[in-house]
């Protein structure tokens, strides 16, 4: 069996359980659940991230956290996110959906819920 991970409590009266077989998407799925929509992240450390993710195909993104922000592109690939920044490091993602809920797993192991804005 897979190893599972648990989003961390914050705000959230359950722990749903973030597993590589559910909610894994296509890349055409993936996209347009993202495509021309803005989100925000609670990290960990109790600070938010802003991802605003370009409503065209050219795929463009923007960040906003602690003051600071970026720019650069996204795709999206079967089951993950990827990101290309200009100062951030770039990563690809896992992202999975519980209901109507987009949960991604960062490079790191953080498990963070996107919230529309």
């Amino acid at each position: 069996m897979p190893p599972c991970w648990r989003v961390a409590p914050r705000r959230h009266r359950h722990r749903p359980i973030f597993r590589p077989e559910r909610g894994h998407r296509a890349a055409t799925e993936a996209a347009s659940l993202l495509r021309g929509k803005s989100f925000t992240l609670a990290n960990p450390n109790g600070s938010s991230t802003r991802v605003d993710h370009a409503a065209d195909a050219s795929g463009g993104v923007a960040i906003y956290f602690s003051g600071r922000s970026d720019s650069g592109t996204w795709r999206a690939e079967d089951g993950r996110v990827c990101y290309e920044f200009k100062t951030v490091p770039s990563a690809c993602n896992d992202m999975r959906l519980a209901g109507k809920d987009i949960y991604i797993k960062r490079s790191n192991g953080q498990v963070v819920q996107l919230v529309p804005r």
